[in-house]
């Protein structure tokens, strides 16, 4: 699991005196004010200061799949999700959104010094039915990315209603490709480079087109492996 640390180096205001030697000089070279004279007031310019942004905040993402009792590849049980989560809030570890922690890595707002994101990858139906009521249990925010293509195909894919609830609860509903197929080689028979934009931006689009019938999902492009 990697981690990503950020330092900020504050930038430290200069404090610029005069230099005492030929101050007398320049005194006598201005003549003094007449008795009739008012002295002129100075606005001083306010500094602007950055925003807390707390830049040595530490962050990590946490990669989920599919949660069954039997173990496999990519599985959590249940249990070991639900204890995984207590520990992140007994060390704490704050759970922020995706979108806060781009906002953070914009500079636009601060995170905990410790935080942590959940995402989770391919809409099995295992993320509505078990990770989603374990999440809303401790209040954690989480991203799930999805590919179009399985979706509504029965068995253990997620449905576009279930999701339309998830995304309606404030969940976010990311694009995840079409297919799911290995980005580096186009099927066969198939040119590459429109294969390619397809796989991307076909399914954001098809996500963006179900959100403006259905509502608001606030999708944006990329996805995990």
């Amino acid at each position: 699991m990697h981690r990503c640390f950020l330092v900020f180096l504050s930038v430290l205001p200069l404090l610029v005196t005069g230099c005492k030697k030929g101050e007398s000089n320049l005194t006598q070279s201005i003549p003094g004010p007449t008795a009739s004279a008012s002295p002129t007031p100075v606005a001083q310019a306010t500094p602007t200061l950055p925003p807390d942004t707390n830049r040595t905040a530490k962050f990590i993402v946490l990669l989920y799949h599919r949660f069954e009792d039997r173990p496999a590849e990519l599985v959590t049980t249940p249990n070991d999700f639900r204890a995984q989560m207590k520990a992140l809030k007994d060390n704490g570890i704050s759970v922020v959104s995706m979108r806060d922690l781009l906002a953070w890595r914009k500079r636009e707002k601060a995170i905990p010094s410790k935080s942590a994101v959940i995402t989770i990858d391919d809409e099995w139906n295992s993320q509505y039915y078990v990770a989603w009521p374990i999440l809303k249990e401790f209040g954690y925010p989480f991203a799930l990315f999805i590919y179009t293509q399985w979706v509504n195909t029965g068995g253990k894919a997620i449905t576009w209603a279930q999701l339309e609830e998830m995304r309606d609860a404030g969940v976010d509903i990311e694009a995840h490709t079409v297919s799911h197929h290995d980005l580096r080689h186009a099927p066969r028979g198939q040119d590459y480079t429109a294969w390619l934009h397809n796989e991307v931006y076909g399914c954001k689009e098809t996500l963006e087109i179900i959100d403006h019938v259905q509502g608001r999902m606030g999708l944006t492009e990329g996805g995990n492996s």
